[in-house]
């Protein structure tokens, strides 16, 4: 019996959708268990499938790992869009950017902060002993690093402020900060918010010069 255009079209949309759908259900089973601890039957519990629907889509949980973690990167890049990319007609009405706009646009990565860390730490327990797996981190640590310099780039050339180091120290400076505020908000079991506003803030000040003769504080506001 042959098959139509629209059957196998239909076919590949089901295909999609279940390959989507198994990689959003492993990110929580990922950052529960892990990489060693979760199965093959986690993860198509998670998403309600079989285990033939599993390997119909993947070869292996590593596999699904892997697509996991680019899926996180991606709505982690997408997190921190909003600000930079704002209405062209607010920017123009606006010839100052305000310290507070740079950290609400840095703090939408909170909500998938625990979530990337804990992926990267598996990525990063995987890659000390395989090759291929220190290719797909350093892929994904630069593809969330070039996104947050694109930011700063785009201030700097919207903006009346100079970055007195390239967009990428700060971009791989800021990621280091949240690694670590991460680290510490798991081992004290609280939230720690303030204390980071605060570090980010020293960073900004650190990293930015406003290119105007005002005297305050923070120049660049």
């Amino acid at each position: 019996m042959n098959i139509t255009a629209t059957e196998s079209a239909q076919q590949a949309r089901s295909k999609e959708n279940t390959r989507r759908r198994l990689i959003e259900a492993s990110i929580e089973v990922f950052t529960q268990k892990g990489v060693e601890g979760a199965t093959v039957d986690d993860l198509t519990r998670a998403a309600g499938f079989t285990r033939g629907a599993f390997y119909s889509n993947f070869s292996s949980k590593d596999e699904v790992f892997w697509e996991a973690f680019t899926e996180v990167t991606t709505r982690a890049l997408e997190a921190t869009q909003p600000f930079p990319n704002a209405d062209a007609e607010e920017s123009e009405a606006h010839t100052s950017v305000d310290e507070a706009d740079l950290l609400e646009s840095l703090e939408q990565l909170r909500p998938l902060g625990l979530a990337w860390y804990l992926m990267h730490t598996e990525a990063v327990s995987i890659s000390l002993q395989n090759s291929d797996a220190r290719t797909n981190l350093g892929r994904e640590r630069d593809r969330l690093i070039a996104g947050i310099a694109q930011i700063f780039e785009e201030l700097a050339a919207r903006y009346p402020f100079t970055l007195t180091v390239p967009a990428e120290t700060i971009a791989e400076t800021l990621l280091g900060v949240y690694l670590n505020r991460m680290v510490a908000e798991l081992a004290t079991g609280e939230r720690l918010e303030e204390d980071t506003s605060r570090i980010l803030e020293a960073i900004l000040d650190a990293f930015i010069e406003g290119c105007d003769d005002q005297s305050t504080d923070r120049p660049w506001k």
